[in-house]
C-alpha cells in the first residue's frame, strides 16, 4: 500500500516528470507517513504556485492536479453551465481563450458559494505579521488571500479588499535565496488568527462596493468581461 500511495503522491499529486516519482514527492510522502502531517497545505501551495508560475512565465503547462482543479471548478458551478459528469478529457477542447471566455461570462447566480457538504468552521484570516495566509509547498511558497473567498465560508463581502490583502508573495525554490523567508513563514504559522477573532480595523474598504471592485479588477487583468454582461 505504501508503494501505491507513493505512486499517487509522485505521479498524481506532485508530478514533475511524466511517469516518474522525484525526491520532492518522496519528501512529502515521508512527512505524511512518519509525522502524520496533512499534505493538503503543500498541495494547495503547489497548485496555486504552478498557476502563478505558468502565468508569469508564458507557455508553461499545468501538470499537477488537473483533475482536482476540474472537480473544484465543476462543484462550484451550476449544472446548467457545465456538466459535472462530462469526461475530463473534454477539457482540452476548450483551449486557453475558451476557458477565459467561460470564466469571464460567469455571473453571481452561476456559482455555488457554499457547498452543502462543507462543514462551517472558523476560517484562518492571517498568520503572524503576514496580511494573509502564506502556504509552503513542495516547490513553491505562495500566499492565499482569504478575504477574496470569504463568502464561501459564510461571511459577507462588504466592500473592496484593502491593498495589504492583495500584496503578492511568491517564491519559486529553484530560483534560490529563500531560506530566511521560509523561516519567517514557519514562524508566522505559530500565530494563526481566525476570522471570528480578527479585530483589526480597515480590513475592508466600504467606500467601494465589491461588485465595482470586481469589474475594475477584471479590466485590469484583461478578461473580456464586458462581452458577457
Amino acid at each position: 500500500m505504501d508503494v501505491l500511495a507513493l505512486t499517487v503522491f509522485g505521479i498524481v499529486l506532485f508530478p514533475k516528470l511524466e511517469d516518474f516519482v522525484d525526491y520532492t514527492a518522496i519528501d512529502v510522502f515521508v512527512t505524511k507517513k512518519t509525522r502524520s502531517e496533512n499534505p493538503v497545505t503543500a498541495l494547495l501551495a503547489d497548485v496555486y504556485g504552478t498557476m502563478s508560475f505558468c502565468h508569469e512565465r508564458k507557455g508553461k503547462r499545468i501538470l499537477c492536479c488537473s483533475l482536482a482543479l476540474y472537480a473544484w471548478m465543476t462543484a462550484r458551478v451550476f449544472k446548467g453551465v457545465i456538466d459535472v459528469r462530462s469526461s475530463p478529457e473534454n477539457l482540452s477542447h476548450q483551449g486557453g481563450n475558451g476557458w477565459a471566455l467561460f470564466f469571464a461570462g460567469l455571473r453571481e447566480g452561476n456559482v455555488k458559494w457554499r457547498l452543502p457538504w462543507l462543514e462551517t468552521k472558523p476560517s484562518i484570516q492571517h498568520c503572524g505579521n503576514f496580511p494573509n495566509i502564506p502556504l509552503i509547498g513542495a516547490r513553491y511558497c505562495i500566499n492565499y488571500n482569504h478575504v477574496l473567498v470569504q463568502r464561501q465560508f459564510g461571511y459577507p463581502m462588504k466592500g473592496a479588499p484593502s491593498p495589504d490583502y492583495l500584496t503578492a508573495f511568491f517564491i519559486y525554490y529553484e530560483d534560490g535565496h529563500c531560506t530566511e523567508m521560509l523561516k519567517s513563514v514557519r514562524s508566522a504559522w505559530e500565530n494563526v488568527v481566525r476570522a471570528e477573532k480578527d479585530l483589526r480595523s480597515g480590513v475592508m474598504d466600504n467606500m467601494v462596493s465589491y461588485h465595482t471592485w470586481i469589474l475594475e479588477r477584471v479590466r485590469e487583468v484583461k478578461l473580456p468581461f464586458q462581452a458577457h454582461q
